[in-house]
């Protein structure tokens, strides 16, 4: 048995099927949650705190918000996680389908 900590995480891993988010260019989501989103990008490129009018393109539907760099990860894999700062309650309800539906 290691003594190594487990990484527990409850949201969506592995490409996100259906979704993608276009800032600067479009990148695909990685994990996703209610609140965050993590994409492969360079890390390098961002700020921390910075904030992005966005469209996300989920399903085959647009998706506006105002993301706003969480994390900037460079180790063991490379990108930053965006925390969803604002989004338009139906667009949410949305968003929140298509997470459903990736989990079964």
């Amino acid at each position: 048995m290691s003594d190594e900590p487990i990484e527990r995480r409850r949201a969506v891993r592995g490409c996100f099927p259906y979704l993608e988010v276009s800032l600067d260019q479009v990148y695909p989501a990685e994990e996703v949650s209610r609140a965050a989103i993590f994409v492969r990008a360079d890390p390098g490129r961002f700020d921390l705190g910075q904030t992005f009018e966005a469209t996300m393109q989920v399903r085959g539907q647009w998706i506006a918000c105002r993301l706003q760099v969480l994390r900037r990860e460079t180790a063991p894999r490379r990108g930053v996680a965006l925390r969803i700062a604002d989004i338009a309650p139906d667009q949410a309800r949305a968003l929140d389908e298509a997470i459903d539906a990736a989990r079964l």
